[in-house]
C-alpha cells in the first residue's frame, strides 16, 4: 500500500501497515529445443516448422511457376499390378499438375 493510505488507516483506525516488499516468482528455466531425427516425409524445413510454432504457416508457392505452368496437366494412365483375379482389369488416370507439383488419381468408373 502506498503512505497516504497507511497513514489513513494509522489516524483512522489506529493500525500500522508494515511496508514489504513485494515478491514477484521465479523465472522458470527454459528447457532446451531439442530437434527431431529427420523422418523422410517432407522437407527437413517442415520438421524444423513444428518446432518454432505449434500450427507452421503454409509454405509460399512459387509464383512465376504457378503462371507459367497454369493449366499444365501430364497425365498418364496407370493399371494396377496384382494377382487378384477381380483387380486385373482397374484402370487409373494420373494426373500430374505442373502449377503446384501435385497429383492426382481417379479411377474411372
Amino acid at each position: 500500500m502506498d503512505k497516504f493510505t497507511q497513514d489513513f488507516y494509522a489516524e483512522k483506525y489506529g493500525y500500522n501497515f508494515p511496508l514489504s516488499q513485494i515478491e514477484y516468482p521465479a523465472i522458470p528455466e527454459q528447457s532446451p529445443i531439442v530437434i527431431p531425427p529427420y523422418n523422410g516425409f517432407g522437407d527437413e524445413v517442415d520438421t524444423l516448422g513444428y518446432i518454432y510454432k505449434l500450427i507452421p504457416d503454409k509454405p509460399k508457392g512459387d509464383f512465376f511457376k504457378s503462371v507459367d505452368n497454369d493449366k499444365r496437366v501430364l497425365r498418364y494412365t496407370a493399371k494396377l499390378n496384382t494377382r487378384v483375379p477381380e483387380d486385373f482389369d482397374r484402370r487409373f488416370i494420373i494426373s500430374f499438375y505442373l502449377a503446384d507439383d501435385s497429383i492426382s488419381i481417379y479411377e474411372p468408373a
